[in-house]
């Protein structure tokens, strides 16, 4: 990643001349880091990594600008053994427009899922899938993404629509790790960099189970 702009609990740290910056908050309740990046002024991608106190859980959001007509988003929950819930949402665009025209948006439970694709001019909506499944982790939701969207993908091929292709989840989640790269770099000249890692890091080991 190219170097960013840092702002730490409301400061900015380092300011360069580009389109990506990296915000860092910890407080009593929570630390976090966020990620906002352009792309030529405009919006390419945001991602969000929250550990609260007191709370073995992980979260996640993000949103990517996939190219001018689509966008990916999502906002998931990833316990103590990797048990993933959640939103995720793939918005197509009208041509020229920042107004979503269709949308397909998934509803992942512990042990099951909802699949509802909104026409927004129209109003319609419709539920495309419901079923019951085994867990999903973090392990298993590359396979369940990738066949959910395959049929998705069928289903824009036959209509002449334009195809979906995100980035993979376990992607996303190694931006946490290249953040986290990011900051320990730049310790030694902003020591106080120091103390927000230890926060962030200690709020994830000291509750994490391996399993097994």
């Amino acid at each position: 990643m190219k170097e960013v702009s840092i702002l730490y609990n409301g400061e900015f740290l380092s300011i360069k001349e580009n389109d990506t910056k990296i915000f860092l908050h910890t407080d009593n309740v929570l630390t976090l880091i966020h990620l906002v990046e352009g792309q030529e002024k405009n919006f390419k991608r945001r991602l969000e990594f929250k550990k609260k106190v007191n709370n073995s859980n992980r979260y996640m959001s993000f949103s990517y600008n996939l190219n001018s007509k689509t966008y990916f988003s999502g906002s998931l929950t990833i316990s103590s053994n990797n048990e993933i819930t959640g939103t995720i949402s793939y918005q197509i665009l009208i041509p020229n427009s920042t107004h979503i025209n269709e949308g397909y948006y998934l509803t992942i439970n512990s042990g099951s899922y909802y699949l509802e694709h909104i026409i927004t001019a129209n109003i319609e909506k419709a539920c495309l899938e419901e079923k019951q499944i085994s867990t999903l982790s973090i392990a298993s939701i590359e396979a369940f993404l990738f066949n959910l969207l395959n049929r998705i993908n069928n289903l824009h091929s036959i209509n002449n629509k334009p195809l979906i292709f995100p980035p993979y989840i376990s992607h996303i989640l190694n931006e946490e790790n290249n953040i986290i790269n990011i900051i320990e770099s730049l310790i030694e000249k902003y020591p106080e960099l120091e103390d927000f890692l230890k926060r962030y890091q200690q709020a994830y080991t000291r509750k994490r189970t391996i399993p097994s």
